[in-house]
């Protein structure tokens, strides 16, 4: 399954933090999609606190789906 199918979801269509619509990252340990904007401010966290992925350009792993 890949971001794209997950945003079918009406409350995937928007930023978890920001509430724009359209995001296009995802925390996959956390199960947040976020905006470019919000998506750098988590990657900062570190990724033993939010692991950051491109719906667009990177694989999710199926162990992160479940």
């Amino acid at each position: 399954m890949n971001g794209d199918e997950l945003q079918k979801t009406d409350m995937n269509n928007f930023c978890a933090e920001c509430f724009k619509s359209d995001p296009r990252w995802v925390s996959v340990n956390n199960g947040l999609f976020l905006c470019i904007m919000c998506a750098s401010t988590h990657r900062s966290y570190g990724v033993q606190v939010s692991f950051i992925r491109s719906i667009d350009m990177d694989d999710i792993d199926e162990f992160h789906l479940l």
